[in-house]
């Protein structure tokens, strides 16, 4: 399989790729780019070379699953508590796995 080349900040992309959607589909990707906190372009990019991509939404979740996790590590000192922290541990190991899911699964 031949290797992608990626534009860096000293490779500009000059070449253009256009396609034909229903008004439907166009407003459809333009949601999809804005709730991933992208553009069009690059939201199309990045699905078309397989890149995740995860919703800004999404991404806040996790960050804040996180640091509910590590506050509760620090004051973890009962089994119920120990419990909740792998509970969410779980949790947080499965919304990436789950976001992509959605991703491929959606119409």
């Amino acid at each position: 399989m031949a290797k992608l080349f990626l534009a860096t900040d000293t490779v500009k992309r000059s070449a253009l790729c256009r396609l034909r959607l229903t008004p439907a589909e166009k407003r459809l990707l333009k949601q999809r780019a804005s709730d991933a906190g992208v553009s069009l372009s690059s939201f199309m990019l990045n699905a078309a070379l397989s890149k995740p991509m995860r919703s800004a939404a999404a991404a806040t979740i996790i960050n804040e699953l996180i640091i509910l996790n590590d506050q509760l590590k620090a004051g973890a000192a009962t089994a119920d508590v120990v419990d909740a922290l792998r509970e969410v541990e779980k949790l947080i190991d499965r919304i990436p796995t789950q976001l992509e899911d959605d991703l491929l699964n959606s119409p």
